[in-house]
């Protein structure tokens, strides 16, 4: 199982307002969105399925339906290559600012990085090592996107 899914299966207050709250009709809950109250159901869905089902383990079927889409250009020539590469849980650096929000996380993530000296990258049609660009960007979103933050 997923290492975040653990921590707040194991995170006692949460599971517990969940475990007690679950029949009533909690002030906190009737005012949160459409979307929040969907990740609420799930949660307590998988609390189900783990306490007081018949199942130990849970797949993470909606947690593996992202993809990465890896773009590499030769600065030679200006050959690119597109990869496609699955991904579960992305991990996304923190910038080096003393505070930042979520959205500079992925503006830093989805820099170029550039591969030059011994990163050289070997282009198709220049038929040797070249200096290139790479670019790493979400292609595809999964269901449920966990992210993890890069110290």
């Amino acid at each position: 199982m997923n290492s975040v899914l653990q921590s707040l299966l194991f995170t006692s207050s949460l599971t517990n307002y969940f475990w007690l709250n679950e029949n009533t009709e909690d002030s906190t809950m009737k005012n949160i969105s459409v979307s929040k109250e969907i990740v609420a159901s799930e949660y307590l869905n998988l609390l189900y399925l783990l306490y007081c089902g018949e199942y130990n383990i849970v797949t993470p079927g909606p947690f593996k339906q992202g993809t990465y889409l890896s773009a590499t250009t030769c600065l030679v020539c200006t050959y690119a290559s597109h990869n496609y590469e699955p991904f579960i849980c992305p991990t996304l650096p923190i910038p080096s600012t003393n505070q930042c929000t979520l959205e500079d996380c992925f503006k830093h993530f989805n820099q170029d990085e550039y591969l030059i000296n011994d990163s050289r990258w070997f282009c198709p049609r220049c038929q040797r090592l070249c200096n290139g660009r790479k670019r790493l960007e979400i292609y595809k979103l999964p269901k449920i996107l966990i992210i993890q933050l890069k110290r």
